[in-house]
């Protein structure tokens, strides 16, 4: 995975393709341009951002700057040099501050999200849900049920609010955030529910988790993947058969 690099020159703005991992030690060592005196320089949180993830890319130093050595004066040339080898010994001697800008309005809008599916499910409103996902976006139910994409969560959701869903009510509850990227997160919704009249042989669902994956499209977020478990009381593993006492029989 790869993120642009946004520099920032007199009148100029110029952005380079660099893997994550040197993108996000960058984050601590923006002070090396500055310090060269060369003529750009990354300026710390309004110039240096993450402007997207990119399907493919490389990092070479040598292409911060396009102009050809043949318009530079030696000094350039050698700070230039001097310049690689000080971004390569700060990509190896510092760690990678990845996410350290604020998440909360972001976890806030999430939170909004969580509360969102609540009401839609409430107002036994399929469309409403749906729109909570990426197109592309899939569930997969407290069965296993896999439903593939927005138009088939909206079908799917229609269906179950006919009868099995139509008195049900659902309460979110304990919602929990982890940022991967500046623009996925994953999170893990517990909510608990009464009303749905389940077929045979399908347990009804009473309280379980979500865990979720969100991606912030076009400064919203959005479920890109969702997987539900119905959940029980955590009890300890037993450490072995159970004893004969506790099967049932005939006693003598």
């Amino acid at each position: 995975m790869c993120h642009q690099l946004l520099v920032q020159r007199p009148g100029k703005r110029r952005s380079y393709q660099v893997r994550s991992h040197h993108y996000n030690r960058l984050l601590d060592a923006p002070q090396t341009f500055a310090s060269l005196g060369l003529p750009f320089a990354l300026l710390s949180g309004c110039t240096l951002d993450c402007l997207g993830n990119l399907a493919s890319a490389s990092f070479a130093l040598h292409s911060l700057e396009r102009t050809t050595k043949t318009n530079m004066q030696p000094t350039e040339i050698m700070n230039r040099q001097l310049l690689s080898a000080l971004i390569l010994t700060s990509l190896t001697a510092f760690p990678g501050a990845a996410f350290s800008q604020d998440h909360s309005q972001d976890e806030a809008e999430i939170r909004t999200v969580e509360k969102q599916q609540e009401e839609a499910w409430n107002h036994h409103d399929a469309k409403a849900y749906a729109t909570l996902f990426t197109e592309d976006g899939d569930v997969v139910n407290v069965v296993g049920w896999w439903w593939k994409g927005k138009a088939e969560i909206e079908r799917k959701l229609t269906d179950a609010y006919a009868f099995v869903f139509r008195e049900s009510a659902l309460t979110i509850g304990d919602v929990q955030v982890r940022f991967l990227t500046p623009e996925i997160a994953v999170a893990h919704v517990k909510w608990t529910m009464v009303g749905a009249r389940t077929p045979k042989g399908i347990p009804e669902p009473q309280q379980g988790i979500q865990v979720q994956i969100l991606q912030k499209q076009e400064g919203k977020w959005l479920i890109a993947s969702f997987q539900n478990t119905n959940s029980i009381p955590e009890r300890p593993f037993p450490k072995g058969p159970p004893s004969s006492d506790s099967s049932p029989g005939v006693k003598p």
